[in-house]
Formats: C-alpha cells, sequence, structure tokens
C-alpha cells in the first residue's frame, strides 16, 4: 500500500526531490510581510498562470514576521508536488486521483469546525447533498477555487445544501483563509492525520464531492474544473427547482481547468 499520500511521512518523502537551498529566493520573500490582498482574488492566480502555465510554482508570500524556513518549506512542497505532476504525466499514468468516484458511496466523517462546532457527513446528508471541498491554505489552485464555491453557496446555501471546507491546515492559518478569501460556509479541520483525507484517497487539493442525501457522490471534482461546477450548479438549481444563474461572469476570464 506504501505511505499514504495525505500523510506527514509522505510529505517528507518527497522533499528530498528538490532542495530549495539550491534555488535562490530574494531577501523580500522571506523577510516582508504579506501585503493585505483586497482585489478580485482570480487576478494573482491568473498571472501567475501566465508566468508558469499549469506550473505549480508560484510566488510564496510570507505570513507577517514569518522565518525564511516557513516560506522555504512552503516552496519545496510546491516544487515537488510539481515534479511528482509531471513524471506522472511523462510516464502515461491516467490513474484517477482519487478512488471516491462518481456514483461511490462517500465515507463517513466527523470533525470539528473553528468554533469547535462538531460536523457529521451523516448528520448534514439528513437535511440535503453536501458540497465538501478539500483544501490546504498554501494551494493556490484552492486560493482561485474557493471565491467560486462561496458564489454557489450565496446562491444555492439557504435551503437544503450544505457547504462544507474541509482544511488539512491548523485553526489559525485555517481561520486568516477565510478572511482572505472571503469563505462564509463552515470550515472543519483534518489535520491531526488526516483521517477524512485518507478516508477518501486524497493525492492532491482541492478535491470536490457533490454528496446526495443517500450518500452516493454525485460529482468529484480534482483541482480547479470549471465544467464540474457547473454541473454542481445545475444539480443544485434542479433540486432546488430555480432557475440556474450563471456561475461565471462574462467579463472574466477563467480557464477551463487547473490541475491541483
Amino acid at each position: 500500500m506504501g505511505i499514504e499520500p495525505t500523510s506527514e511521512a509522505w510529505e517528507a518523502s518527497i522533499l528530498p526531490l528538490y532542495d530549495a537551498r539550491s534555488f535562490p529566493i530574494p531577501r523580500h520573500y522571506t523577510q516582508q510581510p504579506m501585503r493585505p490582498y483586497r482585489r478580485n482574488p482570480l487576478s494573482r492566480t491568473q498571472k501567475n498562470s501566465r508566468l508558469f502555465g499549469d506550473s505549480t510554482v508560484t510566488c510564496i508570500w510570507p505570513a507577517p514576521r514569518a522565518s525564511g524556513n516557513v516560506a522555504i518549506s512552503l516552496l519545496r512542497y510546491n516544487l515537488s508536488m510539481g515534479i511528482l505532476r509531471r513524471l506522472s504525466r511523462w510516464m502515461g499514468s491516467q490513474d484517477d486521483m482519487t478512488h471516491i468516484v462518481a456514483g461511490n458511496m462517500a465515507p463517513e466523517f466527523s470533525l470539528k469546525s473553528l468554533d469547535q462546532k462538531e460536523y457529521s457527513l451523516r448528520a448534514l446528508l439528513e437535511r440535503g447533498p453536501v458540497v465538501a471541498a478539500f483544501f490546504k491554505i498554501s494551494c493556490p489552485v484552492c486560493q482561485f477555487t474557493f471565491p467560486f464555491l462561496e458564489r454557489l453557496h450565496q446562491r444555492y446555501g439557504s435551503s437544503g445544501a450544505t457547504f462544507l471546507g474541509v482544511s488539512q491546515d491548523d485553526a489559525h492559518v485555517t481561520k486568516n483563509f477565510t478572511s482572505e478569501y472571503g469563505v462564509t460556509f463552515p470550515l472543519v479541520l483534518d489535520e491531526d492525520g488526516y483521517p477524512a483525507s485518507n478516508a477518501y484517497g486524497l493525492t492532491n487539493v482541492p478535491t470536490i464531492f457533490l454528496i446526495e442525501p443517500d450518500g452516493k457522490v454525485k460529482v468529484s471534482s480534482m483541482g480547479f474544473d470549471k465544467k464540474d461546477l457547473e454541473t454542481i450548479a445545475t444539480e443544485l438549481a434542479e433540486r432546488r427547482k430555480m432557475a440556474l444563474t450563471p456561475l461565471f461572469h462574462p467579463d472574466e476570464i477563467i480557464p477551463a481547468n487547473k490541475p491541483g
């Protein structure tokens, strides 16, 4: 079986693939505090995609007064994941990145939110479908995707459907993520051993599931996928018997997909 891909041991095993110490990091990346980001959250990722294509190499803006070691660790992780994905594509691997696909039963989980409230998937499904989005705060594709999930939540989350973010980070940085990207739906923490992430067999984030009240997965989406998000919108609109509102604005330049 090998090491679970979301475990700390697995992350440690891939880090030697790229030693960030050999990559010259400008002094301002490790010494300047993060600038508040108040504009359209899509613009920074669009800029990076123009520079690097589908690469996961991004400019890592450290938290205020963060040590250089934190920035180097995040850069090393992102570079390593990019190398692994390219090797996988070159080798012709076409395996799904999660073993939970549409038609499968969604594994049960029960996790605590930022305010220590317990969220059980079984209990949530008694009220209607659940959109569960697994993410990591340092993931640029997660940062790109969550504003669109918030749009879905604002339109379809008021009656019946539950939106739930599943964070692989601690409470402090997860709370900062909600403020930075305007997330208002509940976020739960999957940080200690990643029990929910491992149960779903995740190897990348974001991974988003639309789960029907009977527990079956209707949509299983990895990375940012425009069509998958539109499918989720269509399914939720049909459930509420309401007119479908376009998820993406005409003046937005949105790629068809971005690998996580």
